[in-house]
């Protein structure tokens, strides 16, 4: 399975992307600030505008980062 990151999937568009990625077989992670009304996926709250919490989102949907912590930065 494929894993994706997708940025600011909580908005009208990203919310499209990862539906769309989901239904294509997809292991899809939503980095934003916000969650999504529909939660098709795992949330990854962070400021991607914050390179130290844009660095820990992706290392943390890579699996690189303890997993035991909870998703929210």
């Amino acid at each position: 399975m494929k894993n994706i990151v997708v940025t600011g999937g909580s908005g009208k568009a990203g919310r499209a992307v990862v539906r769309e990625l989901i239904e294509h077989g997809y292991s899809v992670v939503n980095v934003d600030l916000a969650p999504s009304p529909d939660p098709l996926c795992h949330w990854l709250k962070a400021d991607l505008s914050d390179m130290g919490q844009a660095i820990d989102a992706l290392r943390r949907a890579a699996g690189t980062v303890e997993r035991r912590r909870p998703f929210e930065l």
